[in-house]
């Protein structure tokens, strides 16, 4: 019996092993799982593994918008953006969806989102997500796949429009004619009135809030629109000392 001993012990920590890893594999996603936009063309595993998390989410009725990085589904950008009841909104550079789940999962009372980006595998992802967890208002989410020179979208028709660390306007050469024709276009697909909001995010290497600041005045006044607030906000949950700032400013299409 004493020479059974240690064998018998170690099929207890073989089975003990086991059971710890089906307790993780089955355990709920944890925040922050999934980026906020994908590489243009992702790997199979990238996308299994990051489909994964989404079905296991929705299989355990998870909030689908705690998957995102924070700055995705920050409720300040959400109040920030003041949608209307019934408005249409735009959010060009959609990437994997954050946004749109953070206003699925806080109840916005929208009538319409454009989720506009330019890369085909992101907006299957999109699409994916919606799809796997089948929220109530899926219908009233539009895909849209964009170009370099527009964001493709009807004249007049957005209330408020969005663009969350997309660098239309950050070409390191410059605005480029494509990128002027794409800031023509989001101006004349809002609505007269309507406003766009602007987050941009330094990195300390060679995007200051100065030099955002910069950018973002010559771009969006050269496009037509009108500034009429700007701050330095922090969007992430990082330590003080390693938090990011990023610069929100706030532009209005002029009203007729």
């Amino acid at each position: 019996m004493r020479r059974r001993a240690p064998r018998l012990a170690g099929w207890v920590a073989a089975l003990s092993c086991l059971a710890a890893v089906w307790v993780a594999c089955d355990r709920a996603p944890g925040p922050g799982v999934l980026p906020s936009s994908l590489s243009p063309v992702p790997t199979a595993d990238e996308l299994a593994a990051y489909q994964s998390w989404v079905a296991r989410a929705a299989a355990k009725g998870m909030p689908i918008s705690r998957l995102y990085p924070t700055k995705s589904m920050n409720p300040s950008i959400i109040r920030e953006l003041a949608i209307p009841e019934g408005g249409v909104v735009a959010d060009i550079g959609c990437g994997t969806g954050g946004v749109e789940w953070a206003l699925l999962d806080q109840q916005v009372p929208f009538g319409k989102i454009h989720a506009v980006d330019v890369e085909p595998a992101a907006l299957d992802f999109v699409r994916f997500t919606l799809d796997t967890a089948r929220p109530a208002r899926a219908a009233d989410i539009e895909l849209v796949l964009s170009t370099r020179d527009s964001v493709r979208l009807p004249p007049n028709t957005v209330d408020v429009a969005l663009l969350l660390n997309t660098p239309i306007h950050l070409n390191a050469g410059g605005l480029t004619g494509p990128d002027l024709a794409c800031l023509a276009s989001l101006f004349a697909a809002l609505k007269p009135g309507g406003s766009l909001h602007v987050y941009d995010t330094e990195n300390r290497r060679d995007r200051s809030i100065e030099m955002l600041r910069t950018r973002a005045r010559e771009a969006f006044a050269a496009a037509g629109f009108t500034l009429m607030r700007e701050e330095v906000v922090s969007l992430d949950d990082a330590p003080v000392a390693q938090r990011l700032a990023t610069l929100h400013s706030v532009w209005q299409k002029p009203a007729r």
